[in-house]
């Protein structure tokens, strides 16, 4: 009999072709399976609460607070007060345990329709 045309449509699905108002798809044609465009919330997504920790090592351990006094320049309050106060410098303190507080919603993806992988068709109906 000769070479088939038959196209192969395992694990596909047949549809219609032409266009409609979502698209569509051409004779013989394909279209791959996709999600119609959606987002998501956050849901009940939190953080751990082990946050208690300090930016202290063997070598700094201590903050200063620049407000222009006892400064090296030779002038106190010099500098608008941005320098820091070589004379009073307090520990590093803990940040201590917290979580945070997550908002928002995921990237809006997506096609305009959800679908599975189509073959383009005419449909020939006999009545």
């Amino acid at each position: 009999m000769g070479a088939t045309t038959t196209p192969n449509l395992s694990a596909r699905h047949l549809r219609g072709a032409g266009t409609f108002d979502r698209g569509g798809i051409t004779l013989k044609g394909t279209q791959d399976d996709d999600v119609r465009q959606h987002a998501h919330g956050v849901g009940t997504l939190v953080t751990a609460s082990a946050g208690d920790h300090n930016h202290n090592d063997t070598d700094w351990s201590r903050v200063m607070r620049a407000n222009g006094q006892y400064t090296m320049s030779s002038t106190d309050g010099g500098a608008a007060n941005t320098e820091p106060n070589l004379n009073d410098a307090k520990p590093m303190l803990s940040a201590g345990a917290h979580t945070h507080t997550l908002s928002g919603f995921t990237a809006n993806v997506g096609t305009t329709e959800n679908r599975v992988y189509s073959y383009g068709v005419n449909w020939i109906i006999k009545i």
